[in-house]
């Protein structure tokens, strides 16, 4: 005999509210995925209450659990650094997604953005262009919110590391601009995004704007997490003053940066060695 299918849904409902009390970011794919279910369950009840239904529930929920947990084994091998088996698992997760889920689904979305961004670590920019593109006109359609952004500086980044400034500069505007309606003045997303834009205008030759932006992402880094080296917005800032001809400041940031690197990580890691 099946279980009820209201049975089913109030147990996901039940995993949702356990996953979302946890307030934890990496919760945050389950909760959506969840939900959904969750939602799907409810309406199909009405419908459909029968084996044939809980069956074909319980398949969708087997795939969308399998995609998950390789977007996540995908983000591990990442924060390990091996991002080429980042991106050979991630690419598994996005045929699974591509052939199962619908082309605006969350998880589908989140499974291409993490690949692009897999592609460019490993200098595949090409592949990262097209992918986030595809991503961008998708998203596009629907109200602007943080995942749009996070398309916008991917794809930004992929721009500025072909120097595309000009194309970078307006995509990494425009992310800035929808995070600082969604999140915290001093939220590393937006402070990433700041130290990318002011690299970009390294790349172009505005020093001076670069300058500007660099200061303003290092003051709020140093009031949001004072010595976190990764971070840290010295090193950035040093360069732009480098470049011109600001030795001295440029100097002293840089051995604060070391300082710092020295305190955290190995002597031998390239933040320590390369100071």
């Amino acid at each position: 005999m099946f279980a009820s299918p209201t049975l089913v849904s109030r147990k996901i409902l039940k995993e949702n509210i356990s996953l979302l009390s946890q307030k934890c970011d990496r919760s945050y794919d389950r909760y959506v995925d969840i939900n959904k279910l969750a939602l799907f369950t409810t309406n199909c009840v009405v419908s459909l209450c029968s084996g044939r239904f809980l069956v074909k529930l319980t398949h969708a929920m087997g795939i969308r659990r399998k995609i998950i947990e390789l977007h996540e084994k995908g983000v591990t091998l990442h924060n390990e650094g091996n991002y080429r088996e980042a991106a050979k698992v991630l690419e598994q997760a996005k045929q699974m997604a591509e052939e199962n889920l619908d082309t605006k689904d969350e998880m589908r979305l989140r499974v291409l953005g993490y690949l692009g961004e897999m592609y460019i670590c490993n200098g595949e920019y090409m592949k990262a262009q097209a992918l986030l593109e595809d991503i961008l006109s998708v998203q596009r359609q629907e109200t602007p919110n943080v995942l749009l952004a996070a398309t916008l500086y991917a794809l930004g980044k992929c721009y500025n590391n072909q120097y595309k400034y000009m194309d970078a500069i307006r995509l990494l505007k425009e992310s800035l601009s929808i995070y600082q309606k969604y999140v915290s003045a001093n939220n590393v997303r937006v402070t990433d995004t700041m130290d990318m834009l002011g690299t970009c205008f390294m790349g172009q030759g505005n020093l001076s704007d670069a300058e500007r932006i660099l200061r303003e992402c290092l003051e709020i880094r140093k009031s949001a997490q004072p010595e976190d080296p990764i971070a840290d917005g010295r090193l950035s800032l040093a360069h732009c003053l480098y470049k011109q001809g600001k030795q001295s400041e440029s100097i002293e940031l840089t051995k604060e940066c070391v300082r710092i690197s020295k305190s955290h990580f190995h002597p031998k890691h390239f933040r320590v060695a390369s100071g």
